[in-house]
């Protein structure tokens, strides 16, 4: 298993944060995403948003509802790129992750 991204995301206030990652169909994928900070703040949650896989020349996106998101994933061969994301309420929140090429 070897790490091929690792992130960061941070914010203040109320927030729905994104960050788009690139990969490489030829791999399966570990993605997990996870609080590290909250300080203040009524609501804090580090989540997988989207998944975008590749089939010849079809790409399919899937959206995941925030608050049923998972935070761990397993993605297929064929994956092209994960979307993470932080939505905040108030506060200060940070979270951090890793995807790791299996």
């Amino acid at each position: 298993m070897n790490a091929v991204w690792d992130f960061e995301l941070w914010t203040t206030g109320d927030f729905d944060e994104t960050l788009t990652l690139a990969l490489g169909p030829n791999n399966g994928y570990l993605v997990e995403t996870y609080l590290t900070k909250t300080d203040g703040g009524d609501y804090a949650h580090a989540y997988i948003a989207e998944v975008c896989t590749q089939d010849g020349d079809q790409v399919l996106c899937g959206l995941n509802n925030e608050s049923d998101a998972p935070s761990v994933s397993f993605l297929s061969v064929g994956t092209i790129s994960v979307t993470v994301g932080l939505r905040t309420t108030g506060g200060s929140h940070r979270s951090a992750g890793a995807v790791f090429a299996l």
